[in-house]
């Protein structure tokens, strides 16, 4: 063709044309492009266009600290040091591939530098409406992506920036406090699929859900296993009420073992040791549902004539609270796959809740227009969360609250302080600026002393308990 390197040549059992060109320095081997015609001519003039873009987009090469490059360093580096999965590894490389290289060819960013905070939020948009301005789409594409997608995006797409200005010997931009405002202002009227936090049912709506959980469970199956993970899902939801626990890996990792039961003065306390999001933590078990825990335990060490299901899940020496399966068969020393409990609610709301169980009494005006909004598993620890609050966490500060639920001083206080001010206005007058201020939370948090040692506090829950059931009576 007249151009150094470039080779125009046909494949055997095609008949189309290919071009291969040579990958610039410092890459080495060659890149082949289809150009989708058997017309030699056409050809010719097809693979002239595709160099002149080939070469437009090698400045990107010319360095060794060019984008290519510095992406080569990042996937190498992953690989020799196994800090992260091939399976990762992969994922970045088509995020790279498909969205954030063309970006940066597209608007032509020829070094690291002159990618700042600013630019970041030219690619969030970009990607969002990339479909949209696209004349087609694979099957698997999203047009309109949902928000866990781009924030997952985004923040690979900041980590990766992050890390090339840190080859290049330079501090980076803040890209996510970029993201952040980016991510408020398009989420401000967004619908459910763009929210990363669901929402608190009443308890009327709960006791509901629970009512038509337990009727469904009682149903008739065919196979013994499939009744006995409808009663775990019943079990697990009323479970993750009543400790406030993540229907997630916070419920797969229980064991038997992991019960521990306390009396004093006739008074049982129930706390229960698991994994959470990070680090292990205890939950405590409300005394309102000590008969359900027995329940479910007797099932699970019962023969089938007495309505359990020791047969299907055998003895073990120390078996999960909640066991699962593996290639089809259960059994009491198999952990839980979570995934399966959301498939299993996802599947009870669709087959047999009733409407007014299945959503939301509110509606959400998103991208779509307006739409129901569907429960999920995961509201059910908003609900027990915001329950709590409303019922023992009135007279309790936020880091005793926090330690509880198993988060932190800051999320109780971001997401659920407007309804502690409303039952107990009181307890802030002393402390205004405990809502914003984050040296006032850390104060607070290093005040009550049962945010670091939680074995105290079962018995003060117990007796609190305990006082307020005496003033019913």
């Amino acid at each position: 063709m007249g151009l150094k390197g470039v080779i125009l040549y046909q494949r055997e059992g095609s008949p189309n044309w290919y071009v291969r060109l040579p990958k610039p320095a410092p890459l080495k081997g060659y890149k082949n492009i289809s150009l989708k015609t058997t017309d030699l001519v056409m050809a010719r003039q097809q693979a002239m266009i595709v160099w002149g873009e080939h070469q437009s987009s090698s400045s990107l090469y010319d360095k060794t600290k060019s984008w290519d490059g510095l992406f080569d360093r990042y996937f190498q580096e992953g690989k020799e040091h196994k800090a992260v999965s091939i399976g990762h590894l992969k994922r970045v490389k088509g995020f790279w591939n498909r969205y954030l290289r063309p970006f940066i060819v597209e608007r032509r960013i020829s070094s690291i530098e002159s990618f700042t905070a600013d630019t970041i939020v030219e690619f969030y948009e970009w990607r969002r409406d990339f479909w949209l301005n696209q004349a087609s789409h694979p099957p698997n594409a999203k047009v309109n992506p949902k928000a866990s997608t781009l924030r997952v995006e985004m923040n690979t797409a900041a980590h990766l920036l992050r890390l090339f200005y840190h080859y290049n010997g330079m501090r980076s931009p803040d890209f996510q406090l970029a993201l952040s405002r980016v991510r408020r202002r398009s989420s401000k009227n967004a619908s459910r699929t763009e929210k990363s936090r669901g929402f608190a049912l009443s308890l009327e709506h709960y006791k509901k859900l629970v009512n038509e959980l337990g009727e469904w469970a009682k149903e008739d199956c065919y196979r013994t296993y499939h009744k006995f993970a409808r009663e775990r899902l019943y079990y697990v939801v009323r479970f993750c009420f009543h400790t406030r626990a993540r229907p997630g890996t916070e419920i797969s990792f229980i064991r038997m073992s992991h019960l521990a039961v306390t009396k004093d003065d006739k008074t049982e306390t129930f706390t229960i040791h698991t994994e959470g999001k990070l680090h292990g933590r205890r939950l405590l078990l409300d005394q309102s549902f000590y008969t359900g825990i027995r329940t479910w335990l007797m099932k699970q060490q019962s023969p089938a004539k007495m309505g359990g299901y020791l047969e299907m899940l055998g003895e073990h020496k120390d078996p999960y609270l909640f066991p699962g399966s593996v290639n089809g068969k259960p059994g009491g020393q198999h952990r839980l796959n979570a995934r399966r409990l959301q498939v299993l609610f996802k599947k009870f709301l669709e087959e047999y809740a009733s409407d007014d169980v299945k959503y939301h009494p509110a509606y959400i005006t998103g991208r779509s227009g307006v739409e129901a909004v569907p429960v999920v598993l995961y509201d059910i620890r908003n609900t027990a969360i915001t329950q709590y609050i409303l019922g023992l966490g009135k007279s309790q500060p936020l880091a005793t609250i926090a330690e509880l639920c198993g988060t932190s001083v800051g999320t109780i206080d971001k997401h659920y302080t407007q309804i502690h001010l409303q039952n107990s206005p009181s307890k802030f007058v002393g402390d205004p600026n405990i809502i914003s201020s984050p040296t006032a939370i850390a104060h607070e948090k290093a005040r009550v002393a049962v945010a670091k040692s939680l074995q105290e506090l079962p018995a003060k829950i117990a007796a609190a308990e305990k006082a307020k059931a005496g003033s019913k009576t």
